[in-house]
């Protein structure tokens, strides 16, 4: 009897933590509020980059060991790797100067 890949698949639990910090913004003038907050979110957005890469075959032969130690790896640098084996594909977000290799 033939079973099917995704039988043998299981979830492995990372812990990380994710830093937030809140901003309060305090003007009489209703658009500097704006004018600063899409400052703000424009600073974010130049400093954070997502890739994704596609045809990741190789990604099929890694051990469960390796996939904790890429992540790991990944956390450490402050990225978000996304694995999706169904796909081979890999979505990192993070950084811009850790992320574009």
């Amino acid at each position: 009897m033939k079973k099917k890949v995704k039988d043998f698949l299981f979830f492995l639990n990372i812990k990380f933590f994710i830093s937030a910090i809140q901003i309060t913004l305090i003007s009489s003038n209703n658009n500097h509020l704006i004018k600063c907050k899409n400052d703000i979110l424009e600073l974010s957005r130049s400093l954070s980059y997502t890739t994704r890469l596609s045809d990741k075959n190789d990604m099929i032969d890694w051990s469960q060991d390796t996939i904790y130690q890429y992540y790991n790896y990944c956390l450490e640098k402050y990225v978000i790797p996304t694995l999706d084996f169904d796909t081979c594909t890999l979505e990192l977000v993070g950084p811009k100067d850790q992320v574009i290799y």
